[in-house]
């Protein structure tokens, strides 16, 4: 996926997104989102949040390991990484971005700073640089 110009999400995703990181605010959610052979997004896959600060996330590292697997197995790709900002813009913080360990998924923050219109985007981060990738979200 690298160098993608612009990706698609489904609806469908995003609201399963945007409901985790409601239900689970004023804490930090977090999940990963599962591509087909296309590197299309084609699944969303709740984590536990296991940080235990209201200003952080970390997927529980056993969760991670079996979603990942199970995404590969299945012939997938690991499409993005997701979590939210219940108080903050949807941009990467700066431990978001020397935390990043994906380089070839896509990093997706859900901020909840306005809670009646949560706002999704997308980034790729790279060698400590997070660069947006447009976002769209198609049709269930």
């Amino acid at each position: 996926m690298s160098g993608a110009a612009a990706v698609r999400l489904p609806a469908a995703l995003r609201d399963a997104m945007v409901a985790q990181a409601r239900a689970e605010a004023p804490f930090e959610a977090c999940g990963v989102v599962a591509g087909d052979a296309r590197h299309e997004a084609v699944a969303y896959r709740p984590l536990p949040n296991v940080a235990g600060r209201l200003d952080w996330f970390q997927p529980d590292p056993r969760a991670l390991l079996q979603a990942t697997i199970e995404i590969e197995d299945g012939g997938g790709v690991l499409w993005g990484i997701y979590h939210s900002h219940p108080r903050s813009p949807a941009r990467p913080s700066e431990s978001d971005i020397v935390l990043a360990a994906y380089p070839d998924s896509l990093y997706l923050i859900c901020s909840l700073e306005r809670p009646d219109q949560p706002e999704l985007r997308a980034w790729r981060i790279q060698d400590a640089v997070a660069r947006e990738v447009p976002l769209t979200i198609t049709p269930a």
